[in-house]
């Protein structure tokens, strides 16, 4: 995705709505106050409302784009701030019959904002005994917040490479 028209392409995106899944404190819109593109990027941004309610934007590809392998790349600017916690991720196309985490995660990126320069790339999934496991390892990087970085992943069956700025920092076998 390019985003080079003046709205997301309903074909390939759905809007969230409504409160996070992961307890999260801010509401999810269809406002341009939370979600636009504007020259050539998708800009999401946390706002607080009229009502003190932080308020952002969340999509997603369901029942739209899937991938199994290949290789991903998203090109992004972090923002700012305690309080922030933007993702790349994606869950396997079961979730909604199996559940999380029987259905997989694959996080591209994840960068809590309490920890400036700090990037992290994950997997998650269940183990036999239906407990959570996780793997991942984090890089950390001056200006991660300040400006533009390609984060991917190449994925085949055997392996999960992370890579920021074509650079690898974690694979999980």
């Amino acid at each position: 995705e390019e985003f080079d028209s003046p709205s997301l392409n309903s074909e390939t995106w759905n809007i969230e709505t409504g409160y996070g899944k992961n307890y999260e404190e801010q509401l999810y819109t269809t406002s341009s106050e939370n979600l636009k593109i504007e020259n050539g990027k998708l800009v999401i941004s946390a706002n607080i409302n009229d009502e003190n309610e932080y308020t952002s934007a969340r999509i997603n590809t369901l029942n739209k784009q899937h991938f199994k392998y290949g290789k991903i790349e998203v090109r992004a600017k972090l923002p700012k701030g305690n309080g922030t916690w933007p993702a790349i991720w994606m869950l396997g196309t079961n979730h909604l019959t199996k559940g999380y985490p029987y259905c997989g995660e694959i996080d591209i990126m994840e960068h809590v904002g309490k920890s400036p320069g700090e990037l992290h790339g994950a997997v998650h999934y269940p183990e036999e005994n239906e407990e959570l496991i996780s793997n991942s390892d984090q890089l950390n990087i001056e200006n991660l917040e300040n400006e533009y970085h390609v984060y991917s992943i190449e994925w085949n069956r055997n392996e999960i490479s992370y890579y920021i700025d074509g650079k690898e920092y974690f694979k999980f076998n």
